[in-house]
């Protein structure tokens, strides 16, 4: 929000000081000749020098003071400017404009408690002059003083409540207090009546931005282009909304012109942090962190740029605990930890020690071939992830299973590529060999399976998002099993408490066979919904995650459709945090794996960064 403040005071303070040369306000002596002749031939560096020089022996000579900080503007000396300026409102403190003026010149240099202060002397001269209300609340905002702020545009919209382009600095004071959506109702009316201003929908598109709206931020950029077409701060904008969206490679697109153009901006060099940490190889992303640190090493934006980052190259410890139950009385209990470890920026060791227990209860097909209700299975794993590149990466892991109860051990593992060709399409292919790890029966016969799937994700915009695989797997039993499915969903709430998708699946598989073998082996399984998923945002590092369907589904063995619909929850604490605790829920009326019509699940995960 403080670049909007220098923003505006930067295009302010060259009308006010233009202004005040037009206006003739101060009697003073002709300037040199031969600074005149240098502004003449935009040699402002020379012009600089000739006005220091005559203002040793005329240092009360408040035109000349204005004519300096002129020429120090226009070389992008902002803060030789404001001093220039300051010195020229201390002569003539009963000057109002002048004190406006020095104001938007200290607000352009970055000091945003002086600017207080000059516009303060202004409204001291002039109680009730809009124009200076307006700049007040602005820049008490900047100092924290959000009280003033808003006692400012009150005041505002007593003495001019037919004044429509109040509606921007009332847009831009909610967001200052956060209150987005506030400033976003605010911003739209001022530009209703004010399209072309540009600024203004800049504004917009961040404020939507702020509140993680980035399919709306992106669409107000594309109508801004329409309009005005296309400029270095639009450009930087957009890029920050890629690289917030995750679409790495349009964000480096717009943004590596602008940041060799400036290597030491701030904002430019946070954009690079961002996409660069959505790679294969996020430890890219450091040496930006590290300029973003050290141009404002206490900026609240630098600290949740640290934090975020960290989580993305840190290496961790997770231990995941869940149960599950069917309506086949056919029980689940997973323990297991997991450490992924960077070894350097392209290779990661990934560790996978855990048990299961597979059992049985009450009246159920699904007892061992002994006839006992359980059995435990032990699994570790031991495996590399290794990035090729940014985009494409390759993952293998192997390890061995244990049935107990007599059922024996196997080896498993697996490998995989991961591609992200672009933005808008991304895949993974993958053969694995892992145990049928269903029910009691099935881990009693020792099976397991053989098989490969691939994964794709299609994206041709910030709104859609089209997810699909096929896998094919080879039982130990002789069966075969094949499966497609898909979900499209829609971006179609985002605010700054709330993020809500809209969609639909489907899913299909069959077996070749039903060999009674401790699982369910449809020929022919069908299942369509229609799909929720909502994210509330409780605060930065606590959120709930709900997902939702309403579905049908349909075997060779129903004459009909039957319900299929799901429902589950999962609390996220700690999620910038070096401790993170996942608890989860869920409720399912889909054909389980035992061929149940409903289940449930909780779960809980306790991880830490390392």
């Amino acid at each position: 929000m403080a670049q909007i403040t220098k923003r505006l005071a930067r295009a302010r303070l060259t009308l006010i000081i233009a202004a005040l040369f037009a206006a003739g306000t101060v009697c003073a002596a002709e300037p040199p000749a031969a600074g005149i002749a240098a502004e003449g031939r935009s040699d402002w560096a020379a012009a600089a020098q000739i006005y220091r020089q005559a203002l040793q022996a005329q240092a009360d000579d408040v035109a000349l003071w204005r004519r300096l900080s002129d020429v120090e503007a226009k070389q992008g000396h902002a803060a030789a400017a404001a001093e220039a300026l300051d010195h020229a409102a201390a002569l003539r403190s009963n000057d109002a404009e002048l004190q406006a003026a020095a104001a938007h010149a200290q607000s352009a240099a970055n000091r945003p408690r002086e600017a207080l202060a000059a516009i303060q002397r202004a409204l001291a001269l002039q109680p009730d002059n809009v124009d200076f209300l307006i700049d007040q609340a602005s820049l008490a905002n900047w100092n924290h003083d959000y009280v003033l702020g808003e006692q400012s545009l009150q005041r505002v919209k007593q003495l001019a409540p037919q004044r429509e382009d109040v509606l921007a600095p009332l847009a831009r004071n909610a967001a200052w207090h956060g209150d987005l959506d506030a400033a976003i109702v605010f911003m739209r009316r001022y530009l209703q009546k004010y399209p072309q201003d540009r600024e203004a929908t800049l504004d917009l598109a961040r404020f939507n931005a702020w509140q993680g709206n980035y399919p709306g931020a992106a669409e107000i950029l594309a109508g801004y282009r329409e309009q005005f077409g296309d400029d270095d701060a639009e450009r930087a904008f957009r890029a920050r909304v890629y690289a917030w969206s995750g679409w790495r490679h349009h964000a480096l697109d717009l943004n590596a012109p602008l940041l060799t153009a400036e290597p030491e901006n701030y904002d430019r060099n946070y954009t690079a942090a961002i996409a660069e940490r959505l790679s294969f190889v996020p430890r890219a992303a450091l040496p930006y962190v590290a300029v973003v640190q050290r141009l404002k090493p206490n900026d609240k934006e630098t600290d949740d740029l640290v934090r975020s980052t960290g989580q993305r190259v840190s290496s961790y410890v997770d231990v995941p605990l869940w149960y599950s139950w069917d309506s086949q009385h056919v029980a689940i209990r997973h323990l297991s930890a997991g450490l992924d470890w960077l070894l350097s920026d392209t290779t990661t060791l990934l560790l996978d020690a855990g048990t299961n227990r597979y059992s049985v209860s009450g009246t159920s097909p699904f007892y061992t071939i002994e006839g006992g209700n359980h059995v435990d299975e032990s699994r570790l794993r031991g495996g590399v992830r290794y990035a090729l590149n940014a985009d494409y990466a390759v993952e293998g892991w192997v390890g061995a299973s244990h049935f107990g109860q007599g059922a024996g051990s196997t080896g498993i593992g697996s490998i995989a590529v991961l591609g992200r060709a672009s933005d808008e399409f991304h895949w993974s292919a993958d053969l694995e060999r892992d145990r049928v790890g269903v029910s009691p029966l099935a881990a009693s016969e020792g099976l397991s399976r053989n098989g490969g799937v691939v994964n794709v994700r299609w994206m041709p915009d910030l709104r859609w998002t089209l997810d699909a695989y096929a896998r094919h797997d080879n039982y130990s039993d002789s069966n075969q099993r094949d499966e497609v499915a898909f979900a499209l969903r829609r971006a179609t709430v985002r605010n700054g408490w709330l993020s809500l998708d809209l969609g639909v699946a489907g899913q299909a598989f069959s077996f070749d066979h039903d060999l009674h073998d401790g699982y369910y082996a449809p020929s022919d399984y069908r299942r369509v919904a229609l799909t929720g998923g909502a994210y509330f945002h409780v605060s930065d590092n606590v959120g709930l995650g709900v997902q939702a369907a309403l579905g049908v589904q349909k075997d060779e063995h129903l004459s009909s459709w039957k319900r299929a619909n799901d429902i589950s929850a999962d609390l996220s604490v700690g999620i910038f945090q070096n401790w993170k605790l996942h608890l989860g829920a869920g409720y399912t009326q889909r054909r389980q794996e035992t061929g149940g019509y409903g289940a449930h699940i909780v779960s809980l995960t306790l991880q830490r960064n390392l």
